[in-house]
């Protein structure tokens, strides 16, 4: 039991009126803030009270307080670069239109790659299971027996990827490439679950193709 220099109800009716105004917040960090507090002061008195602390309510408390501050911890990395390393905010600065948590979301379903040596990405005519980002590198496209260079920071495999269609080219990074990919039965199970995030991708892919075809 824990002694407490004044009435311990004043901490239960602040607890309920934090209660209550955390209700009012639109907005979820301010709300889930707002409620770990009231949370904590409830908890403080479960364990005041004479003749000695209600076990039951302080269990629920801490089972309250664990949600509560996980679903937290959530949103601020949704909205939040913390823990993003130099390659990783270089990524997100060319992705452009994703949040931080939809990026986080996606490049956990992705694999990190360097080439080491000329590597094929893609092959004209040929089934794709894979969708890539090129951060840097040197990309080379033969497609109908044309041959082209194009910059990185883009998509490829992406018309597969949306269509379900065979490659449309040849696509080759030099080495030294920085690139991701995705299994494609991966990420359309990741995206397939969370709408905003699905919508998320078929725009920031659209908007690539349409620099694509700007450039060529």
């Amino acid at each position: 039991m824990i002694s407490l220099p004044f009435n311990p109800y004043l901490l239960m009716h602040a607890a309920a009126l934090l209660s209550f105004a955390a209700l009012a917040f639109r907005d979820q960090l301010k709300l889930r803030a707002v409620l770990l507090v009231s949370i904590t002061l409830d908890f403080v008195y479960h364990l005041s009270k004479a003749p000695g602390p209600a076990w039951q309510e302080v269990f629920w408390n801490v089972v309250t307080f664990a949600i509560t501050l996980k679903v937290l911890a959530q949103i601020v990395l949704d909205r939040t670069h913390l823990g993003l390393g130099a390659e990783d905010e270089e990524l997100f600065a060319a992705l452009g239109s994703l949040t931080p948590g939809e990026y986080r979301e996606l490049v956990k379903v992705a694999t990190w790659k360097t080439a080491e040596e000329p590597t094929v990405l893609a092959t004209e005519g040929s089934d794709l299971h894979t969708l890539f980002y090129v951060l840097r590198g040197e990309i080379t496209i033969d497609k109908a027996e044309r041959s082209f260079i194009v910059c990185p920071k883009t998509f490829i495999g992406e018309v597969a990827f949306l269509h379900r269609t065979p490659a449309s080219a040849t696509v080759v990074v030099g080495p030294g490439a920085r690139y991701l990919e995705w299994p494609v039965a991966v990420l359309q199970r990741k995206i397939g679950s969370r709408h905003s995030l699905n919508s998320s991708v078929i725009r920031l892919i659209g908007l690539d193709m349409a620099l694509k075809i700007a450039r060529s």
